[in-house]
């Protein structure tokens, strides 16, 4: 589902370093979204996999820009996410 307008907090964010109009962001929620356009869409990628547990940490890979890495509240990495 594309949502042009995401609603709730953010509290993590990070940017592809190889691809300028992609970013990310976790949500209080327990949701990451990600956007290919600069923002003008945004798209759940986590599929609801952290259930409800906020995401305070979102770092997209230098190594490999496929791959994000996501940490929930307890400071436990919780997947990784292929784009």
């Amino acid at each position: 589902m594309v949502q042009h307008r995401p609603t709730g907090r953010v509290i993590a964010g990070a940017g592809n370093p190889k691809q300028a109009m992609t970013f990310y962001f976790g949500a209080c929620a327990g949701s990451i979204r990600r956007t290919v356009d600069g923002g003008l869409h945004w798209r759940c990628v986590s599929g609801g996999y952290f259930g409800s547990a906020a995401i305070r940490a979102i770092v997209v890979a230098p190594w490999d820009p496929s791959l994000v890495y996501a940490g929930r509240r307890l400071g436990r990495s919780m997947g990784l996410f292929p784009r």
